[in-house]
């Protein structure tokens, strides 16, 4: 609180009448103690100043800081930029003919809602601060006075700033995400068998099925480079069990990855009234994109000489909860007790399960 009691504003009046007749008196070291008083007291006046009579003050005071050989611009620039007109009815002509420099070009908001006033007058901005000022608001229904000299507001004025948004970390430029599914999964597919010879040992025949399962797909990226599998075992009813695996090493370009590694599909054989499981292996290659952050498409395909085998699927996430959809291809010809045998598969099944998104 100021060391001080409160006085009316309008009692500033007083001491420029004072302070003028100190001038004329030729008292040059009463006005420097008046100017002291009046600086002191000014945290403790109980209204805003009026600018014309704080202006007329602050010339008086460049006169007598003149006469003396101070600093009398300081005073004198304040005067003027508050009110252009005040009476420059004394002291030298070069003084009254002087004008001050124009302001800086620094305007900052005002800290708080609160109303403000620099030297009287009522502001919406805080400008140029250099030389002396008293700068005045009401916060929370209570006047407050501050005497600048080349100052900036009082840190208790200006709230703290909040802290400023975290920036989000920025991905490798490789980065194409790192995810893994693991879920039941349900499918309709059809199966074609052609001999080249049929017969009973070996039937040409056409069926289709439902197949479930489970299927578990993933990509753990240590960038640059990424693990990947893709992995759907089923069982189609009447037909039996089946297995498309995938395991590939990939590299990431942005939202794209590509890959290549290794991989095995089945393939069921009628053979007389039972039914076998073919085991086909092949070199694997994939492409995966991440358009967005919760849908991945990839492709997983592979051919040997004797069979190919091709895969796409879709990943869509929300939280930890996702579904797969898929849809599946292989052809296999080869060679089963002196005939050629070909065998075409086509499948569209997905799963429905956990979707773990690890650098969303």
């Amino acid at each position: 609180m100021p060391a001080c009691e409160a006085w009316p504003a309008a009692e500033l009046q007083q001491r420029v009448d004072e302070g003028r007749d100190l001038l004329f008196a030729e008292d040059l070291a009463g006005f420097q103690r008046l100017a002291d008083r009046v600086e002191t007291e000014l945290p403790c006046v109980d209204g805003p100043l009026d600018p014309e009579v704080w202006s007329t003050f602050l010339f008086h005071w460049s006169v007598a800081l003149n006469a003396e050989g101070g600093g009398w611009s300081v005073p004198l620039t304040t005067a003027l930029r508050t009110w252009p007109e005040v009476p420059r009815d004394l002291g030298p002509p070069a003084l009254r003919e002087w004008a001050p420099p124009p302001p800086a070009d620094t305007v900052e908001p005002l800290p708080t809602a609160d109303p403000y006033w620099i030297d009287g007058r009522s502001v919406d901005a805080i400008r140029d601060l250099s030389g002396l000022h008293v700068v005045q608001r009401r916060h929370e229904g209570e006047l407050q006075t501050v005497v600048l000299r080349d100052g900036k507001l009082p840190a208790s004025w200006t709230p703290p700033r909040p802290p400023p948004d975290p920036v989000p970390a920025q991905k490798s430029s490789t980065s194409f995400g790192s995810w893994l599914v693991v879920g039941p999964a349900a499918g309709l597919a059809s199966r074609n068998q052609a001999p080249s010879e049929p017969n009973d040992h070996l039937p040409d025949e056409a069926e289709t099925g439902v197949s479930v399962g489970g299927a578990t797909l993933g990509w753990i990226q240590p960038a640059p480079l990424a693990l990947g599998w893709d992995v759907w075992g089923n069982a189609v009813l009447g037909q039996g069990p089946g297995l498309d695996a995938a395991g590939l090493v990939g590299v990431g370009f942005g939202p794209v990855a590509v890959s290549a590694g290794a991989g095995v599909v089945t393939g069921v054989v009628r053979v007389d009234e039972g039914r076998r499981t073919v085991l086909l292996p092949q070199p694997e290659l994939g492409v995966r994109v991440r358009p967005v952050s919760f849908v991945s498409l990839q492709a997983v395909g592979g051919a040997s000489a004797a069979a190919w085998h091709a895969r796409g699927s879709a990943v869509l996430s929300h939280g930890p909860v996702g579904a797969v959809v898929g849809v599946a291809a292989k052809h296999a010809a080869f060679v089963e007790d002196g005939g050629t045998i070909e065998l075409a598969h086509q499948e569209l099944g997905g799963s429905l399960g956990l979707v773990f998104v690890l650098d969303r």
